[in-house]
């Protein structure tokens, strides 16, 4: 069971809300094939979506966080895993995934896909975590996606903020930098309190 009080709040980025009732507990059972891209892209999107028959995934809390005005959100989620090595796997997949995928696309129930372009941040990529920025088109609409992965023992901590596309250096660097890992670390950092890590 994963306790709430390690997602991020409004008070770990000032300005942001977010709505309890809508946090999910929902884990990933099926598989998202892609359509192209091929087997990288494919061990990137079972990673990025902590498959459960994939890594046994054993519980998953999302949460999104919205600011009034403001173009972006922060996805935030944590996944707990049976056993240490499971959730470094998951990371290790993501990391090795992104080096051999430049783009995929994904079929979607309803008709349509989604497509993505994902590439590696290379500042965040470290032992036990994993950072990329996503290039996104779903329904016609485009958006821009920076996400931090870190494990934590059995965990594993994702913080992403999601926005407009942009070229501009100064928001690519605030959504892929500064902002994302300074919530990442806090949430690392409740993740490790509440495992008794130090």
């Amino acid at each position: 069971m994963i306790s709430k009080q390690i997602l991020l709040t409004g008070k770990d980025e000032a300005g942001y809300t977010f709505d309890p009732s809508q946090d999910s507990k929902a884990t990933t059972n099926v598989q998202d094939v892609v359509a192209t891209g091929g087997s990288a892209c494919q061990v990137f999107v079972d990673a990025q979506e902590a498959l459960v028959p994939k890594y046994g995934t054993t519980a998953e809390v999302d949460r999104e966080l919205t600011k009034a005005g403001d173009g972006h959100s922060i996805e935030d989620s944590v996944m707990t895993f049976p056993s240490a090595a499971k959730a470094s796997a998951l990371i290790t997949d993501l990391a090795a995934g992104l080096k051999g995928c430049q783009s995929l696309s994904v079929p979607q129930q309803g008709g349509g896909s989604v497509t993505m372009s994902p590439s590696a941040i290379p500042e965040l990529a470290k032992a036990g975590q994993a950072g990329y920025i996503d290039y996104l088109t779903a329904d016609g609409k485009a958006e821009l996606m920076a996400a931090e992965l870190v494990a934590v023992g059995t965990a594993v901590s994702v913080v992403a903020i999601i926005g407009p596309v942009s070229t501009d250096p100064t928001v690519l660097k605030q959504m892929g930098g500064t902002l994302l890992s300074h919530l990442s670390d806090v949430q690392a950092g409740r993740l490790k309190s509440a495992q008794g890590a130090s």
